[in-house]
């Protein structure tokens, strides 16, 4: 069960890699503020936009097939944002790990970007799903400009998540230096003494070896998310070093119970609750809302999909809901809504991601059609909408229409904004042939300009978010790991890491 030391090259073709140039792969709109609906008064009562681009029409005014949104005004004395880039395929993908039972579920957290003479560091999560339990496992790899014998194992696969069930959540640890934090759901182990629920560690990348675990929640089932951010400082002020944290509880207090609510609290470095919980949305039946959260350089800003009322009916779907957390200590803090985005009629809002980035935020989200039960794959809209530093949505909202497996992962850097998905191409192929399912990227700049499109065929995806983005700066490229079959007959799933440079944009006519 040891992950493969040498890394190696994967077998899909380079010529098999498609780039499409603004437009390929669906229609996109840019929807006007008729469809948005910013429910708070305003700057007035949570602070103002952080020259995130204004209020109003103007916000959006990002040209066709863009998205509103900007990057915060950094005052006189910042040194100017790097320029926007587009994308190009360096090399093929390489094979990083696998196990005999196979991997899935992907994350990547950079550990230290890379420097002239010295490689980034980038940590890479998997659950490996061996024949007891679940398990979430972490490495670490170095990565230089050359490629594919740039990359190299520095660290080994090791265990941090006993019977996961569950995808954790990685991010790089507030405190700088080299550690990480991470979230995730640990369950009972078929163990009578062992109590379930939603834990938060320290990671310590240096001696590669986790710290002590601490609940965030007994008996909680699910972690949706965990960004860098204050935690409360003196005054009920967020200052000083923290996280802000989501997941799913268990409204009960019953590991049994079908009745769940998303919660939301402030920790810090150490992983005590400060600020909250608070819940995000009233209960309801399993598995409920989804919620995950991020700092906006101002405030911790709330994207999930709660219905506006109970009753079962077209237009009480789930909808993109947009809140900001209000300081205080434990309870005191306070959930504010700050706008919401209707669905289209007949369809549901999924759970939504939001990342912020230099005082710009971003949500995307999927709409389904209201009848789709699990285990379905049908078409689907996926949405994207820029959010001022206190929670306001911006007037343009790009969409296209697709057929993922599974959420986009969003990504918000000094490169830009991604979206990556992934879809199956081609039912004829088998699991192991490449093309059989690609991965789609949308790129914009980061005034929300949409730049480019582009495909990687390979084999057929795992189940559940299969794919995970980072950013180096030297070389300043694009990193994505991804779950997939290998490429034989009855092979096991394997994760694979692919590199897109960042380039100068291509001139237009």
């Amino acid at each position: 069960m040891q992950p493969l030391a040498p890394v190696k090259r994967h077998a899909a073709p380079k010529a098999l890699f498609g780039l499409l140039l603004a437009g390929g792969l669906g229609q996109a709109c840019g929807s006007k503020s008729g469809l948005l609906s910013n429910e708070s008064p305003g700057p007035a009562s949570g602070g103002t936009t952080s020259g995130f681009g204004g209020s109003g029409a103007s916000a959006g005014s990002s040209g066709a097939g863009g998205v509103g949104g900007g990057v915060a005004d950094a005052g006189p004395d910042a040194e100017p944002p790097l320029p926007d880039c587009v994308y190009a395929q360096h090399g093929e993908p390489i094979l990083l790990f696998t196990y005999p039972e196979g991997v899935y579920t992907p994350t990547l957290a950079r550990v230290s970007p890379g420097s002239a003479g010295e490689p980034a560091r980038v940590a890479v999560g998997l659950i490996h799903e061996h024949f007891w339990h679940p398990e979430l496992r972490v490495a670490e790899i170095s990565v230089t400009p050359e490629w594919p014998d740039g990359v190299s194992v520095t660290h080994p696969m090791l265990l941090y998540g006993i019977d996961a069930h569950a995808p954790g959540q990685m991010i790089p640890a507030v405190s700088g230096g080299s550690g990480l934090a991470l979230l995730y759901f640990h369950a009972d182990e078929a163990n009578p003494n062992v109590i379930p629920g939603v834990k938060f560690r320290r990671f310590d990348t240096a001696a590669w070896k986790p710290f002590d675990e601490v609940f965030i929640e007994q008996l909680a089932g699910y972690a949706y998310s965990i960004a860098a951010g204050p935690a409360l400082g003196p005054g009920n002020q967020w200052s000083g070093l923290g996280y802000g944290v989501t997941w799913r509880s268990q409204a009960s207090g019953d590991a049994g119970s079908f009745v769940t609510t998303a919660r939301a609290a402030v920790i810090d470095e150490l992983g005590k609750i400060v600020a909250g919980p608070v819940d995000v949305a009233a209960p309801g039946a399993y598995p409920g809302i989804g919620a995950t959260l991020s700092f906006s350089g101002e405030t911790y800003l709330i994207a999930n999909n709660a219905r506006p009322c109970p009753a079962e009916s077209p237009e009480c779907a789930n909808r993109l809901t947009l809140a900001r957390l209000e300081p205080g200590a434990g309870p005191q803090a306070k959930l504010v809504e700050t706008g919401s985005v209707p669905p289209v009629p007949g369809r549901r809002a999924r759970t939504p991601l939001i990342r912020s980035f230099a005082g710009a935020s971003w949500v995307s989200w999927r709409e389904q059609d209201i009848e789709t039960t699990p285990g379905q794959v049908p078409p689907s809209t996926l949405r994207l909408v820029g959010v001022t530093a206190n929670g306001q949505l911006t007037a343009n909202l790009w969409q296209t229409e697709a057929q993922p497996e599974a959420g986009a992962e969003l990504l918000a850097s000094d490169q830009g904004v991604v979206l990556v998905w992934g879809e199956r191409v081609d039912k004829t192929l088998q699991p192991h042939q490449s093309g059989h399912s690609h991965l789609r990227f949308v790129q914009f700049s980061k005034s929300g300009q949409q730049l480019q499109e582009l495909e990687l065929p390979t084999t057929e995806l795992t189940t559940g978010t299969a794919y995970s983005v980072t950013t180096l700066t030297e070389p300043r490229a694009l990193l994505v790991s991804f779950t997939a079959q290998e490429q034989k007959a009855g092979g096991h799933a394997a994760a694979y890491l692919a590199r897109f440079d960042c380039v100068d944009p291509i001139d237009g006519p």
